[in-house]
Formats: structure tokens, sequence, C-alpha cells
């Protein structure tokens, strides 16, 4: 199956928590159409986050909090760098000491290179920046350039999960930009994340597994 699946951020992060050796993935009418292998390196699933704004970077920590094995990607070498020191670029209480922890604890990572991440990944989230534009509608430009490089980075079947932040109808154009550069099946998630800030990782850990 090939298309979009609109899942939300409880129901996402209730998946990414689960090992039963296999994960059975359904539709929004419960409707069977993939099961999973759980990786054997200890983590739940192997995440991989592209981009590490505020959204990317609070979402990819609490994964990794959860027990997911996250690989934090972004284009910014100096900003990448400043992340494996520690240092964090956003405020937001209790981020820092959670991405300190998950570094220690190996389920925490960050690169610059998107292809390896994407091999190494099964769930794979977008979570770029989308500026307004000159006629005030979201610039998509980053959104489908990160897809078509996910797309051509894919070795395998892969769930790709937009959580920028996006107009209605835009995994269209994030399946469209996969699939033109790969016969590799994947399926599209729209995950849009509406944080609260001051209080994110705290909302987001403290999701039943």
């Amino acid at each position: 199956m090939q298309g979009a699946i609109q899942v939300s951020a409880l129901h996402l992060q209730a998946f990414l928590g689960k090992r039963n050796g296999i994960i059975r993935l359904h539709d929004s009418s419960r409707r069977h159409f993939a099961s999973v292998d759980v990786p054997d390196n200890g983590a739940f699933m192997n995440v991989c986050v592209i981009g590490t704004g505020y959204v990317g970077l609070v979402a990819g920590t609490c994964f990794a909090d959860g027990g997911n094995h996250v690989i934090c990607v972004d284009k910014d070498a100096s900003k990448v760098e400043r992340l494996k020191k520690g240092e964090v670029p956003i405020y937001e209480p209790g981020l820092a000491e959670v991405i300190q922890r998950s570094v220690k604890a190996g389920r925490l990572e960050f690169t610059t290179d998107l292809d390896e991440s994407v091999r190494k990944s099964l769930v794979v989230f977008i979570a770029v920046g989308t500026p307004q534009d000159d006629d005030g509608s979201a610039d998509l430009s980053a959104v489908v350039a990160v897809a078509g490089a996910i797309g051509k980075a894919m070795d395998g079947y892969r769930i790709v999960v937009t959580k920028s932040t996006v107009p209605v109808g835009t995994h269209k154009k994030v399946e469209a930009a996969i699939t033109a550069v790969t016969d590799h099946p994947v399926d599209v998630v729209s995950n849009p994340e509406f944080m609260m800030r001051n209080s994110s990782p705290s909302i987001l850990t403290s999701v039943p597994a």
C-alpha cells in the first residue's frame, strides 16, 4: 500500500513505544497494511528526524527518551557539532537534560549525513521549516526537497512522516517527490505537531507506551 495515513501525535508516540518482536500497522479503519520487525539493537524503533529546529529537536529527543534509537539530521554542520557537544540552541525546560541522558545512553545522535540516516531507519520524520512565502502561503520547497532526498536514499520500505507545519494536501507532494526517484514502497504519514512551548518534553514523554 502507498498513500497517506493521518496519525495523531499520541497514536504515533504509542506506536513508537511498542516492543513485541513484530509491530502490525493499521490505518484509521483498523485495516492491517504492514508488519515490521522491531530492531535487535535494544531500541523500540530506529527513527530518523530531518531538521533540528524547535519541532524536530524536541520530538526527536523525546522519541529517544522513550526508548527509540533516533538520528537527528541537519544540513547545518556547525549546529550539529554544537548539539554533539551538548549545546542546545533553543530554550525548553528540561530539554538539555533529556538530550544529554539520551546521548549518553546511545539512543540519540546528530549528523549531517541524510543518506546513511535514512538507510538506518524505518520511520523518517520531515521536520524542516516552512517559512511564509511572498503571497502568505507556506513555502514547501524544503519539505519537497527533503522528500526527494529521502526517496533517493531509500533501500527498502519506509514510513515517511511529515511533521512540519504544512497545509492540507501536502502529503501528495511529499509522496510524489519520493516515488519519482524510487521504486521502493513507502507510506506517507501526516503528523503535524502543535507543541506547547515551555512544556513540550514533559507532555510528549508522558504518553503511555
